[in-house]
């Protein structure tokens, strides 16, 4: 019941005025809109401030995605590097274990000869 009288009270408050077209109806539509207004107004700088965190959100993740990218080239260029220095060992170990066979094949063939 409280509510139907201030709904009432409301009405007779801001709808009279406007339709005895009386100086407080003229102020009170004023302010209405100068309201409305203001709302739009905040709603738009919220939209702004709204799609510059999204812009500023997806700038962060293109950066960080970049990051990972460089982060992933290096380590491929590091294992490139690691493969290639195990080759380089390997082929080493094997021109040594050659090495080493023919010192020894030699030693045989002096030592048959002697």
């Amino acid at each position: 019941m409280s509510e139907d009288r201030n709904i009432e009270a409301a009405i007779i408050i801001y709808m009279e005025p406007l339709q005895f077209g009386g100086r407080g109806g003229k102020e009170i539509y004023k302010n209405e809109k100068e309201e409305e207004e203001e709302e739009e107004e905040e709603e738009e700088e919220e939209k702004k401030e709204e799609e510059e965190k999204e812009e500023e959100k997806e700038k962060e993740e293109e950066e960080e995605e970049e990051e990972e990218e460089e982060e992933e080239e290096e380590e491929e260029k590091k294992k490139e590097k690691e493969e290639e220095e195990k080759k380089k060992e390997e082929e080493e170990e094997k021109k040594k274990e050659k090495e080493e066979k023919k010192e020894k094949e030699e030693e045989k063939k002096e030592e048959v000869m002697v």
